[in-house]
């Protein structure tokens, strides 16, 4: 278990980031507490506190050949509780390609700073999907 600690803000003028080098792409899909279980390969006791939690949030990372697990409790300021661990990407990009659940696109830069903590700078790319249901 960790302990996320972070601060998001929303620049919309993206003319004032200084050059952002390369960046990583990940996707990220996002998955009902029961369905992400069957793949958590830790134990279910120690998500007990996440679990318990309505807010929590479930989710699989895809970047390069790496896939991980994430669970998050509701956001207490900038302070939740994170458990990770990796999983088959196998897996994960069947249930990313199903589209049966929701996922986002996006690319992360890393920027360090002098007092060796680093911002994160992600650019997400935006897909609406519209369903119309005919009665």
């Amino acid at each position: 278990m960790g302990i996320e600690i972070e601060r998001k803000f929303l620049i919309e003028d993206s003319t004032i980031l200084p050059p952002l080098g390369e960046g990583i792409r990940m996707i990220q899909c996002y998955l009902p507490s029961e369905d992400w279980l069957n793949f958590w390969p830790g134990e279910i006791g120690e998500l007990e506190e996440v679990l318990a939690d309505p807010l929590s949030a479930y989710r699989f990372r895809v970047h390069g050949n790496t896939a991980i697990a994430t669970a998050k409790n509701r956001s207490d300021g900038p302070i939740r509780l994170e458990f990770e661990n990796e999983i088959p990407l196998e897996s994960v990009l069947e249930i990313v390609n199903s589209r049966k659940y929701p996922s986002v696109e996006k690319t992360r830069y890393k920027i360090p700073t002098n007092d060796d903590l680093f911002w994160e700078i992600d650019f997400f790319k935006v897909i609406i999907l519209v369903w119309l249901s005919l009665k």
